[in-house]
């Protein structure tokens, strides 16, 4: 302790020492970072089965998120209440801050349209300084965007109370008289070429 410790360190050329390249490739959607994770790019979003264009019809898909039907379809994140989720747009937090919903979402249903969405993620308490003020999980949802071309979409959909069931084993179920249509369309276009782009959604 407290002295000077000599050693003789013999360096070899670089032209002796072995060089070893590995490469890889992504086998899962389900990443591993500073926390669990899984990600949805937009061909995901559009062959995956959303039968009530919803993000929850996307994100139940990892094992690590369960839709708790019982509770209007809350979003649970590896068991954690609903209330403690956080869900965020283009980075923009989007919470329910008075705690009136229990779904996970800041109002009844997904607070922005469906074909507005170009991707998705899902990360189980990260840690990450960017996150704040949530325990369960953070979804963020990424808007799409404009180009020098114009390109959209249109969709219409259509139920009733006729195109569902009325009995369950042999028991009546009341299902009430309903109707409900939903007409859908986006649009990205640009404004100035190269420069500057727009992107609407209904």
């Amino acid at each position: 302790m407290g002295q000077t410790f000599l050693l003789s360190v013999a360096l070899e050329s670089r032209d002796q020492t072995e060089v070893i390249e590995v490469t890889g490739r992504a086998i899962s959607k389900f990443a591993t970072g500073n926390s669990p994770a899984v990600h949805f790019n937009a061909e995901d979003l559009v062959s995956l089965p959303a039968i009530n264009r919803d993000l929850k019809d996307i994100v139940r898909v990892d094992p690590c998120i369960y839709i708790d039907e019982s509770r209007y379809d809350a979003i649970q994140c590896g068991g954690g209440n609903p209330r403690f989720n956080s869900l965020t747009l283009d980075g923009a937090r989007m919470d329910d801050n008075f705690g009136f919903n229990g779904n996970g979402y800041p109002t009844v249903r997904v607070p922005f349209s469906y074909d507005s969405i170009d991707q998705v993620s899902i990360e189980l308490a990260p840690f990450d300084v960017k996150y704040g003020s949530f325990t369960s999980c953070n979804i963020n949802a990424v808007t799409k965007f404009g180009g020098n071309e114009v390109h959209g979409g249109v969709s219409f959909d259509y139920t009733n109370d006729s195109m569902q069931g009325d009995s369950i084993e042999g028991e009546d179920i009341a299902q009430g008289d309903f109707s409900e249509k939903r007409f859908c369309f986006n649009v990205g276009f640009l404004i100035i070429s190269d420069t500057l782009f727009a992107f609407v959604s209904y």
